[in-house]
């Protein structure tokens, strides 16, 4: 009986965990990670470190206490930089790993369609010209309610 209990007890320790904390550490009911909860844990050893010093210093020391903060180089707005063109309005270029773009919808002609779904409801669909949408995705917009 007391392994029983035990096992339960367990099992809601866990599921209450989960719950709580799961909150901090996934970003909405997704599996992607938080990356605030990433940083958090990255910056742990100095936060750490830095209590024992917090608890000796005198309440005069802490409130005239400056961090040492390094000069950043001002940041560059996104626009700024170069794009390439990779269709007539859309521009993207890649640093460090992300990847921007930029659409400028005067510079491209589309076409606007109406569908009506199988609810019956009207439904405005913008495209670029020369990129038509293909047949298969218009009938998944029909049937969509």
């Amino acid at each position: 009986m007391k392994k029983i209990l035990t096992i339960i007890g367990s099992l809601l320790f866990s599921f209450f965990i989960v719950i709580f904390i799961g909150q901090f550490v996934f970003i909405g009911d997704t599996p992607l990670v938080n990356p605030q909860f990433i940083a958090g844990i990255k910056n742990a050893p100095q936060t750490i470190a830095a209590i024992p010093a917090n608890i000796f210093r005198s309440s005069d020391t802490a409130s005239n206490y400056v961090p040492n903060i390094p000069a950043t180089t001002p940041e560059v707005s996104m626009f700024t930089k170069s794009f390439n063109r990779l269709a007539p309005g859309v521009y993207a270029r890649e640093e460090g790993g992300v990847m921007y773009y930029r659409q400028v919808e005067s510079e491209q002609q589309t076409t606007e369609i109406s569908l009506i779904n199988s609810c019956g409801k009207t439904i405005k669909l913008t495209y670029p010209t020369n990129n038509p949408p293909v047949k298969e995705m218009l009938d998944i917009i029909k049937e969509k309610c």
